[in-house]
This record gives structure tokens, sequence and C-alpha cells, in this order.
């Protein structure tokens, strides 16, 4: 599966498809209307929401071009850490008895 076809998975509605096509604008320039003055703030939710989902599942990142232009971009930006989890056990802690064994043979 593709970069480009696992972000389509994650978007919900035409809206988000636009942004991934590159056919809205991620900076809500591209609303006009009532779209713009009475559900503008949904827009900006829906946005926020599919950024989160692209970025937390590595498949893409939002990036400044000419002119100030904000694109989608597929894949890791440069210097990028990966998040992975970490499954962690339980702690061993000693008795107080085997940890005094344990600090006298480091002495």
């Amino acid at each position: 599966m593709t970069l480009y076809e696992r972000a389509m998975e994650l978007t919900r509605g035409c809206y988000q498809v636009g942004l991934i096509d590159g056919s809205e604008s991620w900076s809500g320039a591209s609303l006009k209307g009532t779209a713009s003055s009475k559900w503008g703030a949904r827009y900006f939710k829906s946005r926020k929401a599919l950024l989160r989902r692209l970025t937390d599942a590595c498949v893409g990142h939002l990036t400044v071009v000419a002119r100030g232009k904000i694109v989608f971009k597929l894949g890791r930006p440069a210097g990028h850490c990966i998040r992975r989890p970490v499954a962690v056990g339980d702690a061993w802690i000693p008795n107080p008895t085997i940890l005094d064994d344990i600090i006298e043979a480091t002495q």
C-alpha cells in the first residue's frame, strides 16, 4: 500500500480528500461565503483532526513552500524522530537483604 493510499484511508469526507489532493487549501483560504463565515471553525477542526491522524500514522506532513503556501507532503520530514511505543514489564525490586548484598558486592 502506498503512502497516498494510506492517507486516503485516513480521510473522512470530501473536504479532507480535497486537502490531500491539493484542491482545498490547508490554510482555509479556499473556503468561500457561508462555508468560511459560518462553518470555518468546523473546517479548522477537520483539518486539525486529519493532520493529527496523518502525522500519528507517519504518512505525511505539512510544509511551507514558495510565497508562504502550505502544502501536504507524503513521507517523514527531514530529521524526524520515529515514535515507537515501548512495552515495559514489571520492575524487579529486590527485598532489602538482597539489595544490601548487591550493594556490598559492588563496593
